[in-house]
């Protein structure tokens, strides 16, 4: 299983979600936003977009299954 960062990510990350949906079109990901809502975004691919506000939210993801996996 790969991890994904998720919309809830972002709203840890202190983001509305209009205005990430704003973002996330204007970084022209190759998932819609619909997609993205409904089943994250691979992890992997969300380290490589170069912008500050993704990389909030990548940190968010990294404590979240830092967390999980702390509490398995």
């Amino acid at each position: 299983m790969s991890d994904k960062l998720t919309i809830h990510d972002l709203r840890a990350a202190g983001f509305c979600v209009s205005g990430i949906k704003t973002h996330y079109d204007r970084l022209g990901l190759d998932v819609s936003f619909r997609d993205f809502v409904r089943h994250g975004y691979p992890l992997e691919k969300a380290r490589l977009v170069e912008d500050a506000h993704a990389k909030r939210a990548v940190e968010k993801a990294d404590e979240r299954i830092a967390a999980a996996k702390e509490a398995e």
